[in-house]
């Protein structure tokens, strides 16, 4: 059996809120519970990016998508396991967007044999490595996970392979999903397997670095850099990305808000060999041409 970490890919057309008021009455509620009695339709802003998506967001444990990925889950799962409400748009009616708020929460994880990631207060965030409960997952289509220790239900949202495969046979874009557990493999395994694959990669890279020049050299040249299982990358605007490496050899990414301090002592390098500029080029750098 196998779960599926179902997110957002800030790469794609995205939203933001269009303004404090509806941000601030957003972060008000409780998702998790049925809210379509009392919810007011927030404003949100289109962001075009050139890549047109179906999941456009995720806040708070909700994913902001289209109609089509309505439709799909509401023909492919039980109703009353989640509730989509609707969202306006400054772009018009065109394009019809809703929450998806999964109310299908569940006491499903193994503590022992779970790594858990705590703030320096020692309140429960999340998971650095997550192993559930078989029988308390298995016959679920989507769901959400319970903290119990604060009364409070963690942000992601996973899916069953049944729903994976839903999705990417589906037209849908837009969307990362993650092979988070295996019940045929332990966490120690996956992490011995990604451990070798990111030695594999330290091992192929061209040239290293330090992260100040993996930094600089990564915004002058806009090229990937790497370390082990992890890398950077910029996304169309300009914005940092991590990229979390995974077992089938490709990267979740998120959008870096912060470094983690382990990144700042790592070595870096770069795959491919960084192509030389011309002299014109150089001379373009320092001197405006009219």
């Amino acid at each position: 059996m196998k779960i599926w970490w179902l997110d957002y890919h800030p790469d794609y057309d995205n939203l933001e809120f269009n303004n404090n008021e509806d941000f601030e009455a957003f972060e008000s509620l409780l998702f998790g519970i049925p809210l379509i009695e009392k919810w007011i339709p927030p404003k949100m802003k289109y962001i075009a990016k050139g890549r047109s998506s179906d999941f456009l967001y995720q806040k708070d444990g909700v994913l902001f998508v289209t109609e089509k990925v309505k439709a799909l889950f509401e023909t492919t799962m039980l109703t009353e396991l989640f509730e989509f409400l609707p969202v306006i748009t400054t772009d018009g009616e065109y394009y019809i967007l809703n929450v998806l708020n999964v109310l299908n929460v569940l006491d499903c994880v193994d503590q022992d044999r779970s790594k858990e990631d705590r703030l320096s207060s020692g309140r429960l965030i999340g998971y650095q490595e997550i192993e559930f409960i078989v029988d308390a997952v298995k016959n679920h289509d989507i769901f959400r996970i319970e903290n119990k220790e604060s009364n409070t239900i963690l942000k992601e949202i996973y899916v069953s392979e049944k729903i994976r495969n839903v999705i990417t046979n589906s037209e849908l874009k837009g969307y990362q999903l993650v092979d988070i557990w295996d019940s045929d493999i332990t966490q120690s395994e996956i992490e011995i397997k990604l451990n070798v694959m990111g030695e594999l990669i330290n091992a192929s890279l061209h040239k290293t670095f330090n992260f100040d020049k993996a930094l600089k050299i990564l915004k002058t040249n806009n090229i990937n850099v790497y370390s082990g299982r992890s890398a950077i990358k910029l996304n169309e605007d300009g914005d940092l990305m991590i990229g979390l490496l995974q077992l089938d050899g490709n990267y979740i990414w998120i959008t870096a808000y912060s470094i983690p301090p382990t990144f700042l002592y790592a070595e870096w390098g770069i795959k491919d060999k960084i192509k030389a500029q011309s002299f014109l080029s150089r001379l373009k750098e320092v001197i405006t041409f009219s």
